[in-house]
Order: C-alpha cells, then structure tokens, then sequence
C-alpha cells in the first residue's frame, strides 16, 4: 500500500494530470473567448473519467484521505502554466481578457473540478 502523503502525491498527480491535460489541451481561443463572456463552464470531466481515475488510484492502493492532500498542485497556476505549454493561443486570449476576467473564469473552473474530482475520489 502506498503510505503518506510524500508518496501519494507523484501517484495522484500523474493520475490526475492524464485525464486533464486533455481537457486543456483541446479548447480553442473561441472556445476560451466564448465560455468567460457567457461565464458558462468549458472543462469537466466527465462521471467516466472521474470512476476510471478512482479505479487506477485504487488498484495503486492510494487511500482515500490521501487524495485531497495530494491535489494542492492543482490550482489556476498549473492550469495556465499547461494552457500556456499545450496551447499558446488560447493560453493568450484568457491572460490577455480584460480586467482579469480570463483569470478568475479559470480560478472558478479548476475549483469545479477539483470539487468534483475530491467529491467522487474520497468516497
């Protein structure tokens, strides 16, 4: 069984990170562009991909209680540091929206799926 804290956190981050980093990597810029003007959600992740991580985490026997405290990485840094790797543009047209509202419609989609990443993941 995979113990603490120190040795959760690789397990989790590159099971979590498998799944997102398609969901960031495949938006377009107006796709960004149209989502923070209607202030609608452009990333989720899905019941499927949400159980299919539950079961590779648990076939790595990471505990459940783990899981929350292996998820601080994911916050908005991580996703504009990944948009801005994986895809320039759409990278640009959120950082370059005005008065900051690219940003905080990223803060407020992370936090949606990392709510519902922990919701599913520690039951």
């Amino acid at each position: 069984m995979v113990r603490g804290i120190a040795l959760s956190r690789p397990v989790v981050q590159r099971a979590v990170e498998r799944e997102l980093r398609p969901l960031i990597r495949g938006v377009t810029v107006d796709q960004v562009i149209q989502a923070i003007e209607q202030d609608v959600d452009l990333w989720s992740v899905s019941d499927e991909r949400v159980r299919a991580l539950k079961e590779k985490l648990r076939s790595l026997n990471v505990r459940p209680e783990d899981v929350q405290k292996a998820l601080t990485w994911f916050d908005v840094e991580w996703a504009l540091r990944v948009l801005s790797e994986t895809n320039p543009l759409a990278f640009s047209a959120l950082i370059n929206y005005p008065n900051r509202r690219g940003v905080t419609w990223l803060a407020r989609q992370v936090e949606k799926v990392k709510a519902k990443v922990l919701e599913e993941l520690t039951v």
